[in-house]
């Protein structure tokens, strides 16, 4: 709730401005912080999901904002928060879950550039460049601080 608030409140300028449905982020914020209408099962399902994502990306509850971000896409994929009356299919993409992971483990010191496998030098990539990345809406993990 608090990531769908702070994006939809971003300005048009900003990276969060850019691609993302602000009107759908106030949707959903609004269907989370009210609850009344939405069956128990749905709400079961979706805590589900959120944890299932902790579970199998579980360095990423260090990254609140990341994740937040990727569950919010994951629910859009997936038809929004509305209960539809069919069977839903929630995907969670691995690859996304855990961008940034592979980047960390090759070279996570943020004060000095090395060659990363793109051929290009950079810095060092830490948990809070992945927690940016999603405060920023960013589709992929990168180096948010330099």
């Amino acid at each position: 709730v608090t990531w769908c608030n702070y994006v939809s409140s971003a300005t048009i300028g900003s990276l969060c401005g850019k691609g993302l449905d602000m009107d759908a982020l106030r949707d959903m914020s609004a269907q989370v912080m009210e609850n009344s209408t939405r069956p128990p099962d749905r709400l079961f399902v979706e805590a589900l999901v959120l944890r299932v994502m902790e579970s199998v990306g579980e360095q990423m509850l260090q990254c609140p904002e990341r994740l937040s971000y990727l569950l919010f896409h994951t629910f859009q994929e997936a038809g929004g928060l509305y209960d539809l009356g069919v069977g839903t299919n929630f995907t969670i993409d691995m690859d996304k879950l855990h961008d940034g992971l592979v980047q960390m483990n090759l070279h996570t010191n943020p004060y000095t550039r090395c060659k990363m496998p793109n051929g290009k030098f950079e810095l060092g990539l830490n948990f809070d460049d992945i927690n940016e990345s999603g405060i920023q809406c960013r589709q992929n993990v990168t180096k948010t601080f330099k």
